[in-house]
């Protein structure tokens, strides 16, 4: 299977590494808050660092039942 972007065998590491991006991109928002197509895309980044953190956990409680059930 060819694919024009190198695919990652880590989940928890992917996810990790868009939680860092996407509060990375929070920080550079903040100063401009008071814009309102800034505050626009600062809840929509937030929405989904709050969707990432989510699933991160979600991975980390089914990786340990995987862990405890062997």
């Amino acid at each position: 299977m060819s694919s024009t972007k190198s695919q990652s065998v880590n989940p928890v590491k992917d996810l990790l590494d868009r939680i860092a991006e996407l509060q990375r991109i929070l920080e550079d928002l903040e100063p401009n808050i008071r814009d309102k197509r800034v505050r626009s895309r600062y809840e929509n980044v937030r929405t989904k660092l709050d969707d990432t953190k989510s699933a991160t956990w979600a991975l980390g409680n089914v990786l340990d039942r995987y862990s405890s059930a062997s």
